[in-house]
C-alpha cells in the first residue's frame, strides 16, 4: 500500500551546496545537539527530509531560537540517513497494520507515568 506524507516544512534555503532544511526550534543549542545523539526521538527533520525524498545531498540543521546572543544552527549531519530509516519503519508499520497487527505501545519509562492517554494505549495490558 502506498503511504503519502504531507507537511509543512519550516524553511528550505538554496545555498551553492544545495538545498539546506531548516527547523526552528524553541530552546538551547546545546539540547539541540543532544537530540542528535538519538535522531530517532525527534524525527521532525527526518519527516521534512521524507518530504524532499530523502536526497542523500540535502543538508538539514535545527535553527536554536532561544540562544542569548545570537540564532544559532545545529546540524544534522545523517538527515537522510534517519530518514530512510524512518520510512522503513513507517512502511513495516503500515504493513502489519494492514496484516491485522496490532501497533504496539512504544512509551518508556516516567513519560508513560504521566501521559494523559495512558488508558488507551494498551501498554500496561502489554507489558
Amino acid at each position: 500500500a502506498a503511504l503519502t506524507l504531507d507537511g509543512r516544512i519550516d524553511r528550505i534555503d538554496t545555498t551553492p551546496a544545495g538545498p539546506l532544511l531548516l527547523d526552528y526550534k524553541t530552546g538551547r543549542a546545546k539540547d539541540l545537539k543532544d537530540r542528535l545523539k538519538t535522531p530517532l526521538e525527534d524525527t521532525q527533520l527526518a519527516v521534512y527530509a521524507l518530504l524532499m525524498d530523502a536526497d542523500p545531498a540535502l543538508q538539514a540543521a535545527y535553527l536554536a531560537m532561544d540562544e542569548p546572543e545570537a540564532l544559532v544552527t545545529v546540524p544534522h549531519p545523517e538527515v537522510s540517513v534517519t530518514a530512510q530509516v524512518l520510512r522503513d519503519g513507517l512502511q513495516a508499520d503500515l504493513s502489519a497494520v494492514l496484516a491485522g497487527q496490532p501497533l504496539p505501545a512504544l512509551g518508556e519509562g516516567r513519560v508513560c507515568d504521566y501521559c494523559e492517554a495512558r488508558g488507551l494505549c494498551r501498554k500496561d495490558d502489554l507489558a
